[in-house]
């Protein structure tokens, strides 16, 4: 049988199921964003880091730009879940001569 082809924007059968589940989820929690929303968010940071520092001989610099991380309560949760490493927290303006100092001791 022959297959139609697929709408543009047109959900995967998968995908529906998904989305009723996430959502029944977020129905059950008392809040989605500390519950739900917080841990992915989380979890994505960190598997961005470990893809790039694969290996304890690699090298390679994070920069997040971005206060909440210090200046909310939830900014610990996104901090707690990173390797340990060096860490530099100061001015924008800073950020590109720390880090060129920092490569350059490799």
């Amino acid at each position: 049988m022959p297959r139609r082809p697929r709408r543009r924007g047109a959900r995967a059968r998968g995908d529906r199921g998904s989305a009723r589940e996430e959502q029944a989820r977020a129905e059950q929690v008392r809040d989605p964003f500390t519950q739900l929303a917080l841990p992915q968010a989380a979890l994505r940071l960190k598997q961005g880091f470990g893809r790039l520092i694969r290996r304890s001989t690699d090298r390679g610099a994070v920069v997040i730009l971005d206060n909440r991380l210090l200046g909310r309560d939830y900014g610990r949760t996104f901090l707690d879940v990173l390797p340990p490493a060096s860490r530099f927290v100061g001015p924008a303006q800073e950020v590109a001569g720390r880090g060129g100092t920092w490569l350059e001791g490799a």
